[in-house]
């Protein structure tokens, strides 16, 4: 999915939301086997007196190993997403979200249940 946003760059007070699923090109990490039906992202995208910003969520449930029995458990995650946006970004994309879900240190180093 696509968001064109050189309508909302160009628009004070314009904003647009989304809402879509999608399953990741590759594994989040060895420890984490993503469940049905994959990632989850809803949110908008705002121009506030030409400032431009995402804001949103992405949800997902996964069946990550406990670190102490190396027994596989489900657990829910979900990550807020604040991102400012540069003036010269007209679109964004699964990749771009991807890249911004990543940076926000997902907790993968130690799961207990």
């Amino acid at each position: 999915m696509n968001i064109q946003l050189e309508q909302i760059f160009n628009l004070e007070g314009s904003k647009k939301e989304f809402d879509f699923c999608f399953e990741p090109e590759y594994s989040l990490s060895d420890d984490i086997s993503l469940d049905a039906p994959g990632i989850a992202v809803s949110g908008k995208i705002e121009n506030n007196t030409g400032i431009v910003s995402l804001s949103g969520s992405a949800k997902f449930s996964a069946t990550v190993v406990c670190s102490r029995c190396a027994e596989g458990f489900k657990k829910d995650f979900q990550v807020d997403i604040e991102h400012l946006l540069a003036n010269y970004l007209l679109t964004i994309s699964k990749m771009t979200i991807m890249m911004i879900i990543s940076l926000l240190k997902i907790p993968c180093f130690s799961y207990l249940h």
